[in-house]
C-alpha cells in the first residue's frame, strides 16, 4: 500500500480520497470540511470562537 507522509501522520490512499471528497467548509456546526480539516491540523481550530465572538462586537 502506498502511503504519503503528513504532519500528523500516515495517510492512506483511501483516505486521501475522503479528503478529495469534503466539502471546501463545513454547511452545519459540528461537521467537518476542508478548512476545518486544515485548521485541526495546523492548530488553528483554536481561535475560531474568538474570532466569531469578535465579529459580534
Amino acid at each position: 500500500m502506498v502511503s504519503l507522509w503528513d504532519w500528523s501522520g500516515w495517510i492512506f490512499h483511501g483516505e486521501v480520497e475522503q479528503i478529495s471528497l469534503m466539502k471546501p467548509k463545513a454547511q452545519v456546526a459540528h461537521d467537518e470540511g476542508f478548512l476545518e480539516y486544515l485548521e485541526d491540523i495546523i492548530g488553528t481550530n483554536k481561535y475560531v470562537e474568538k474570532i466569531a465572538e469578535s465579529f459580534k462586537q
